[in-house]
């Protein structure tokens, strides 16, 4: 049964998605390229192949993981890249942390920018259906394996051609790991943490508190294996520093503010009805609020399994993380709900292991919201034009 249940879940799922990729596109007869987000502007300012769907009223990240697909080989050879007059450096050198999905976009499309799209929506879609596929390995098929695939990150990083997919997939690997490994750090996983680094930047956020714990239970050995699984991420840090002349962690570590500030800028602006920051408010007081009181009832709990500590320890860390976000991420849940994508696979975990009445609601909450964020994304249309 517990087999049929999973195939029933990853199945209906996969049409899902495609459902909702399908609703996204149907305003630009089905090209994927509109999921880059290509804004008109920057469009222009580059030789882009025809068929390209360039948005009038702004673009997002995904134009600039297209971008840097298409720079690759001349960023490895040491050709110059400087971006048009009137793009800042930094677009590139920030964005430019997140290579993974770049790389493998060009790998799938063997090259060829023209397949470039075609290639990111593959990557991502598959991505998602990996992530739940390891999740159900490790917390068996459910609400709570559901929540790694239902959530802001998930939907609208496919949506926007963006990489949390891909960093959700690796980071439900390395969870997943860990869990099936002896609950031990070994060198799979910490392969895993820096194929995970290299995907987004954030990953740092789950490694430095995971070395933290190892230590804390004296893992040393394993914690100096985590942290060599940020040696990859630092030496192409160094690398765009060289090749960008900029700092590309610079702008990211400006995202961190005093505790629970930003959340409570959303109160003076909800007065607007502005449907973006009434997202991030059902975000907040949805998800965020009520997965937080459960961590602290389970840390209350008299006898917490060792076994859960990990997931939990890690949930609670990232959970701050996201309260202690500056007031500009809070604008829309499209922001505030994809920068820590490694939340969502430590509350599967942890949901799962304790699996009391709380934690099935917060978990079947967060699949609401990440559900209705994902068709809300899929229904607004903009402006376009084609190259």
């Amino acid at each position: 049964m517990s087999g049929r249940r999973a195939a029933i879940l990853l199945a209906g799922t996969a049409l899902f998605l495609i459902a909702v990729v399908a609703l996204a596109l149907r305003p630009y007869g089905g090209n994927p390229s509109a999921l880059l987000h290509m804004h008109e502007e920057y469009g222009r300012q580059y030789d882009l192949p025809p068929g390209i769907v360039l948005y009038r009223d702004g673009g997002y990240d995904g134009m600039l993981y297209y971008q840097l697909a298409r720079d690759l080989p001349a960023l490895l050879r040491g050709d110059d890249i400087t971006p048009p007059r009137g793009r800042p450096r930094g677009d590139r050198a920030y964005r430019g942390q997140r290579m993974l999905l770049p790389v493998l976009t060009w790998l799938v499309s063997a090259g060829d920018e023209r397949r470039f799209p075609q290639a990111i929506l593959a990557i991502n879609l598959t991505c998602l259906l990996v992530a739940l596929s390891l999740a159900m390995l490790a917390v068996g098929p459910g609400v709570h394996a559901a929540t790694v695939v239902l959530n802001p990150a998930a939907l609208i990083g496919l949506l926007y051609a963006c990489t949390e997919p891909l960093t959700l997939a690796l980071t439900t690997a390395f969870f997943t790991l860990w869990h099936h490994q002896g609950r031990r750090l070994t060198v799979a996983q910490t392969a895993v943490l820096a194929l995970a680094a290299l995907a987004r930047e954030t990953t740092v956020l789950l490694v430095l508190p995971l070395c933290a714990w190892l230590a804390w239970h004296g893992r040393w050995r394993q914690a100096r294996l985590a942290l060599a699984s940020l040696l990859p991420w630092a030496l192409w840090q160094l690398f765009l520093f060289v090749r960008l002349d900029d700092q590309p962690f610079s702008v990211g570590s400006g995202m961190i503010s005093l505790p629970l500030s930003g959340a409570l800028s959303l109160v003076p602006r909800l007065a607007d009805v502005d449907v973006y920051v009434v997202s991030s408010a059902v975000f907040l007081i949805g998800f965020l609020g009520p997965v937080a009181a459960a961590q602290f009832r389970a840390w209350r709990t008299p006898g917490l399994p060792q076994r859960d500590d990990l997931p939990l320890a890690m949930l609670t860390f990232l959970t701050a993380v996201v309260l202690c976000l500056d007031a500009h991420v809070w604008h829309a849940v499209s922001a505030v709900g994809r920068v820590m994508p490694a939340l969502y696979v430590a509350h599967a975990m942890t949901a799962a292991a304790i699996d009391d009445r709380s934690w099935r609601l917060v978990s079947a909450a967060l699949c609401a919201i990440g559900t209705v964020s994902g068709v809300g994304v899929a229904l607004s249309s903009h402006p376009f034009t084609l190259t």
